[in-house]
């Protein structure tokens, strides 16, 4: 399975916090996937296990269609 069994699969995903930014990014890979998704929301807290923002670059690289807002919590400005 590509989440822990204590992640919420329904609207919203929730991935939580232990996941690594490979596996976050193929979970917005996997949203972006499904033809009922309209847009993509991903909220990221970085932990001591890391930040599960920082691959996300790899899933919207060159990625055509739907909005995809990435926000980091704790994010002290904005990101063009």
């Amino acid at each position: 399975a590509l989440l822990p069994p204590t992640a919420a699969v329904a609207d919203p995903v929730d991935t939580t916090a232990t996941v690594p930014a490979a596996t976050f990014a193929r979970v917005v890979e996997t949203v972006l996937a499904d033809p009922a998704v309209d847009a993509v929301v991903a909220i990221s807290a970085a932990t001591a296990l890391g930040d599960p923002l920082d691959a996300l670059d790899t899933v919207l690289d060159g990625r055509p269609g739907r909005p995809v807002v990435a926000v980091r919590l704790g994010q002290p400005e904005a990101v063009a």
